[in-house]
Order: structure tokens, then C-alpha cells, then sequence
């Protein structure tokens, strides 16, 4: 018993060594997603109201005279979400790398999950 319980901290140890920089950010950003009490985004299902934590991978700015946009990829560590906000063309705050917390309901489109003008609030940053 008491060497099962030793060697779950080595286990944890020996797995940083060994991971790649990408798992590790991904179990970083899972860890936080459980702290933050969010969902991970490969758990939803499309229709449902969610809230997500995740870091900014890219921002897009779709310009239009009728209705521009703005597109987020988020990573939370198990999966991808595009976060789309209709009718603006920049949000303060909110760019690659930053953190933030997402809820809306959860779409889906040929590219994936999708979440439409989001409610959204930024973490500091190691947050998400």
C-alpha cells in the first residue's frame, strides 16, 4: 500500500521528463479547467449551455460593411472551440494567449465545435 502511494508522485515526475511540451500544456490546461469548475470542451454535446476555459490560439478578423466578426480558436487542453463574435471587430483584452472563460451555448458547423457571441471573462494569466 505504501508503495503505491509513493510511486504515483514518481509516476507524476517521470511523465514530465518524458512528455512533450504539448502534453504538458494540455494537462496544464486541463487542470485549471477542473479548478476553474468549467467543462472540457471534447465532454459537450452540441445544443448544450457550457462553460469553457482556454487559452487563445488564434484571432481572425472577418472585416464586412454588412456584419464583420470576430473568431477565436480556443484550446482548453482536450479539444478545440471556435468562439465567434457577430457585429464586432475587436474585443479588449482578448488575443492570442490570453485566457479566458466562455459560456454559450455550444454549436456545430463542417469545422467543428462553434459558440456564438459567448459570454466571456479574461483570467489572469496561468488561470486557464
Amino acid at each position: 500500500m505504501a508503495m503505491t502511494q509513493q510511486a504515483h508522485p514518481l509516476r507524476r515526475l517521470l511523465s514530465k521528463f518524458t512528455s512533450s511540451d504539448s502534453e504538458l500544456e494540455a494537462n496544464d490546461l486541463l487542470l485549471a479547467t477542473e479548478r476553474a469548475g468549467a467543462r472540457r470542451a471534447s465532454d459537450c454535446a452540441c445544443g448544450e449551455v457550457v462553460t469553457l476555459c482556454g487559452v487563445v490560439r488564434t484571432l481572425t478578423l472577418h472585416p464586412s460593411s454588412k456584419l464583420p466578426s470576430l473568431e477565436v480558436e480556443m484550446y482548453d487542453g482536450s479539444g478545440l472551440v471556435r468562439l465567434v463574435w457577430l457585429g464586432r471587430r475587436r474585443i479588449v483584452g482578448v488575443e492570442p494567449g490570453c485566457a479566458l472563460s466562455v459560456t454559450g451555448r455550444l454549436n456545430s458547423d463542417k469545422e467543428g465545435p462553434v459558440m456564438f457571441n459567448p459570454r466571456y471573462d479574461l483570467l489572469p494569466a496561468g488561470r486557464a
